[in-house]
């Protein structure tokens, strides 16, 4: 069994990349990447719904608006009851 845990990847990545790595590590628990500004949504519904033991999310160079708006679209589809949401100098932090 892959008993990989953190994974910090340096590029944007598509939906698709964060299933197929979500996929190959189980047990991720830290992810770390950039995304495409247009998939964030649909980015954060599969990492919040289908992982099991992910806790943290770090998303590379965002931009201050897309803390509001993926904070506005958490709220909209209940993806999460106790977390916590930071933007650290471009970088947005979520811990669940």
């Amino acid at each position: 069994m892959n008993e990989i845990k953190n994974f910090d990847l340096h590029e944007s990545c598509t939906l698709e990349y964060i299933q197929i790595i979500v996929n190959l590590f189980p047990r991720l628990e830290y992810f770390k990447t950039g995304l495409h500004r247009k998939e964030i949504e649909p980015i954060a519904r599969f990492l919040f719904l289908k992982t099991n033991n992910l806790v943290f999310l770090c998303i590379s160079y965002t931009a201050k608006i897309h803390l509001k708006k993926l904070e506005m679209f958490i709220k909209k589809e209940n993806l999460l009851e106790d977390y916590f949401i930071d933007l650290v100098d471009y970088d947005l932090y979520i811990w669940w």
